[in-house]
């Protein structure tokens, strides 16, 4: 599991997120597929930059929104495209539980039969678990193409 640290420069972000982000403790199996997850967040004015993508030669990151307080990609450092993940950090960290979970007891105990046969079964029990953890990010986003792939099969 992954966990955050704070100084006492990042530390100045607001009470409620400070909490938040030393609270939460994400599943590195999952996210570090992805991300390379730093210890110390880079914080700025707007964003607080929680890691960099792998082997990528822009600079694409993961980083909380300080004003919604959302969980965000983005998909170019010196660009503002962003890709809406979740609606909070603790909402991201149960996300990544939820996953890890379908992973490992659904998926690979063949809990619904093959994946490959019934991908719509597993998209649909996914969808249905995440939509109770943070129903915005089943309706836009990462989790609602993540979802719609599985549906059509692409992955």
């Amino acid at each position: 599991m992954h966990r955050f640290i704070l100084n006492e420069e990042q530390k100045k972000i607001g009470e409620d997120l400070r909490v938040s982000i030393q609270k939460v403790s994400l599943p590195e199996k999952i996210i570090s597929l992805r991300y390379n997850l730093l210890i110390n967040p880079e914080v700025s004015e707007n964003e607080i930059i929680l890691g960099y993508t792998k082997n990528e030669t822009s600079k694409n990151y993961l980083f909380i929104d300080t004003n919604d307080k959302s969980v965000n990609h983005k998909w170019n450092y010196n660009q503002s495209e962003c890709y809406f993940i979740n609606s909070s950090i603790e909402l991201l960290e149960k996300s990544l539980n939820i996953l890890d979970f379908y992973l490992d007891d659904l998926i690979e105990n063949k809990e619904l039969g093959e994946y490959h046969v019934h991908h719509k079964r597993y998209a649909n029990v996914l969808e249905r678990l995440l939509s109770k953890i943070d129903i915005k990010s089943v309706t836009n986003g990462f989790w609602y193409s993540f979802i719609e792939e599985m549906k059509m099969g692409v992955i």
